[in-house]
């Protein structure tokens, strides 16, 4: 052996070692030497490329993964092809994708391999065909997968989003479940799948559950891709529980990292929940770029529902958070073409529930259309935004009954823990707090109650905050909602 080729060896062996022991950085740059050294070996460079490919997909940065698997081509990739030509599909390169499903095997067809092909096929036929079919697909594909060593894509993670972005909760749970059960200590996706085995629980309800998780996983170890997501589960949790400080520490926390990585299809849910995060401390511009990326990738595909519904469902919030209702009109309309001229069901779902919501917003609204749109968004793993129309509307609603109904709705969409009995909350002020929830519902300002009770303007403002403590109120209108359910403000208070 030339001492050239003892070098190549001894590269390949850091830069596998390096990985193996979480070093990234170094792994890289001996993956990098390799591959620009003209004197390296064939099967140093393949074996450094795709090294480098599955830590950039790690890194979020799967384009740079497509670049070189793209330059190395399906001969040398081999057994990778259907890895690589998901990762291609994922960042809208669908022509590469179709290439390498296309080319011959290079070597045995084993189950990974013939597994790793069939996922790209379900995941084109996610951007070409019927979502359904293809969630079907990919399920089966990942039934014959491994993810214990370092790769370029999971399919089960795949298998569990594509469950998720077509709103079977129930499937993708179930997926999560086996996958984080199967999974050795050392699996190079364990985060990643224990991650969305979290945001999975997240979205069935069980908030807590999700929250323990999360707790359970060092951050700190985590590359950007598993960073991107437990930072949107800290969002999302702190969103639901309206802790603003806590968001806007996360917020802070994800500054950086939103920098460093780039937009592609298995990064839609964690983007749009640091975008409504973002809306909600006045830092859009955060994120933004990733907004447009994610915008741009799905509009070189085509806008397929399969994807593109939970972007424009995101799109459809970030509006209302924003009180830009005017923003929400395009996304409610893709949302409605998508149902009907895809026959998406999951997409008709989130349709009829942004036409709802922009009903509520506009004051022209049914109540029971509202009741029937927030328990369908249950349904699809989106009881919290089902929470929050019936909320909305029962804040706007001009007949009581109707009001009172939908924060029925609404509090039977809560998860349980988070619920609190109105009647119980409603016993449980205070008579100070009974008299400033009676002025607030009126529309008196702080200043007047303070006024009219002879205390101050500060004074009233903490009674206000004990109130919606002691109602569970997630904000201030639907605090003013329950007070108004309950009956605050009528002649009998």
């Amino acid at each position: 052996m030339s001492g050239l080729e003892t070098v190549g060896a001894s590269l390949v062996s850091r830069a596998m070692s390096s990985a193996a022991a979480g070093d990234f950085v170094g792994a890289l740059n001996a993956a990098d030497r390799i591959i620009s050294n003209p004197a390296s070996t064939p099967d140093d460079v393949t074996t450094a490329a795709q090294l480098s490919s599955a830590i950039w997909s790690r890194r979020a940065r799967l384009g740079r993964s497509v670049d070189l698997l793209g330059w190395l081509g399906p001969e040398a990739l081999s057994g990778n092809v259907g890895p690589a030509a998901t990762a291609a599909v994922a960042v809208g390169n669908t022509a590469l994708a179709a290439a390498l499903v296309r080319a011959p095997f290079a070597g045995p067809p084993s189950d990974t391999v013939i597994g790793f092909r069939d996922l790209a096929m379900a995941l084109l036929e996610s951007i070409n065909g019927d979502a359904r079919r293809a969630r079907t697909a990919a399920i089966r594909s990942a039934a014959m997968s491994r993810s214990d060593e370092p790769g370029i894509v999971s399919a089960n993670a795949i298998a569990i989003l594509m469950s998720l972005h077509t709103g079977d909760i129930a499937r993708a749970a179930s997926i999560a479940e086996r996958t984080v059960a199967a999974d050795s200590v050392d699996s190079w996706f364990g985060d990643l799948h224990l991650l969305l085995a979290a945001w999975t629980s997240l979205l069935a309800g069980a908030e807590d559950h999700a929250r323990g998780m999360l707790a359970d996983l060092d951050l700190q170890t985590m590359t950007e891709r598993e960073a991107l997501w437990a930072l949107a589960l800290r969002c999302s949790l702190a969103r639901r529980s309206g802790d603003i400080g806590d968001l806007t520490v996360v917020m802070r926390d994800a500054a950086d990292l939103l920098d460093t990585v780039n937009a592609d299809l298995f990064s839609i849910f964690p983007i749009g929940e640091l975008w409504l995060g973002a809306i909600r401390t006045g830092d859009e511009d955060v994120i933004s770029h990733l907004v447009d990326e994610l915008d741009d990738l799905l509009r070189r595909l085509g806008d397929p529902p399969a994807w593109s519904s939970t972007y424009h469902w995101y799109a459809v919030q970030a509006a209302i958070l924003a009180d830009q209702p005017m923003r929400l009109v395009p996304h409610a309309h893709a949302l409605r073409d998508a149902s009907e001229t895809k026959g998406d069901p999951h997409s008709a779902a989130l349709a009829a529930a942004g036409r709802v919501w922009l009903a509520v917003l506009r004051g022209q609204f049914d109540a029971d259309e509202v009741s029937k749109a927030a328990q369908t968004l249950a349904t699809i793993g989106l009881s919290w935004d089902g929470a929050r129309l019936a909320s909305e509307a029962a804040l706007r609603a001009s007949d009581t009954a109707d009001a009172t109904a939908l924060l029925q709705v609404a509090r039977s969409l809560r998860p349980a823990a988070d619920r609190t009995g109105t009647a119980t909350a409603a016993s449980a002020l205070s008579e100070r707090e009974t008299e400033v929830a009676n002025l607030l519902v009126l529309g008196h300002t702080y200043k007047d109650i303070g006024a009219r009770l002879f205390i101050s303007a500060k004074t009233v403002e903490h009674h206000v905050a004990r109130i919606r403590i002691r109602l569970g109120a997630e904000s201030r209108p639907e605090m003013m909602s329950m007070l108004r359910a309950i009956g605050h403000g009528s002649a009998g208070h």
